[in-house]
């Protein structure tokens, strides 16, 4: 999948950071600075995927996407791709009303990038759905899972196995994990919880690998062992996020 992609972005740094990770992802970017030089730019090349800056001078995100939907009048269009620094699942409800197939939180992260332009070319985006993705880029290593469901691309079903060996195995150590926390001094819990963190690092279970991380450091100081509840929670997140890339 090599696309031609447009990033309209008045941040410098920003913009070269993006243009840089999609390049290095094998795709060809043009950069511009604000919406009506994206409207120049399509005047004489095509894209496949336009990336707009929702807070640009000139002419806004929302003002360009809307430009872009006019003038090509319901015929094929490039997608619509959102850049904002902070956004909520309301707004990614506005940003579907407004016409954009999906979004992108600053900065950017290759793995959010990645999972958003497959989806699109899959046709499963949207603002929504890429709201969702970009959650579950916090807690999974996107890039491990992709590799994982390669290993048999014939069979979706193998990952699905994996996950679900996986949280066979994983809910009792977490259970054990939670009852030694809330008694702490316990002989076996530095090995338990190196243990969860293999297993969560096998599955591309990333943010639950790294609280672990944290807790195997607060156990070699006495009397700072961690909270148990905050574990369950991330394991929590972790089994929503990994069976959404399961049904992927």
């Amino acid at each position: 999948m090599r696309l031609t992609i447009l990033i309209a972005e008045d941040n410098e740094l920003s913009q070269a950071l993006t243009l840089h990770l999609l390049q290095k992802m094998g795709h060809t970017v043009r950069p511009a600075a604000n919406g009506r030089e994206v409207l120049d730019a399509l005047a004489s090349q095509t894209f496949d995927v336009i990336m707009l800056d929702l807070q640009m001078p000139v002419m806004d995100g929302w003002e360009t996407a809307e430009a872009i939907r006019r003038r090509f009048d319901g015929r094929p269009r490039p997608f619509l791709v959102a850049l904002s620094a902070w956004i909520d699942e309301g707004e990614a409800g506005r940003l579907n009303a407004a016409g954009f197939d999906g979004y992108v939180a600053k900065p950017a992260h290759r793995d959010t990038l990645q999972a958003l332009l497959s989806n699109l070319v899959r046709g499963a985006a949207g603002p929504r759905e890429a709201y969702r993705a970009a959650e579950s880029a916090a807690v999974l290593d996107l890039t491990l899972i992709e590799s994982l469901k390669a290993i048999d691309p014939a069979s979706p079903s193998v990952f699905g196995s994996l996950v679900a060996e996986f949280f066979r195995v994983s809910e009792g150590m977490v259970q054990q994990i939670e009852a030694q926390l809330r008694r702490e001094g316990e002989p076996g819990l530095p090995g338990l919880v190196h243990s969860l963190k293999g297993a969560a690092l096998n599955i591309g279970a990333r943010a639950l690998a790294d609280h672990c991380r944290g807790l195997e450091q607060d156990l070699r100081h006495p009397g700072s062992a961690g909270d148990a509840r905050a574990l369950r929670s991330i394991f929590e997140e972790t089994r929503n996020a990994l069976r959404a890339a399961a049904d992927t």
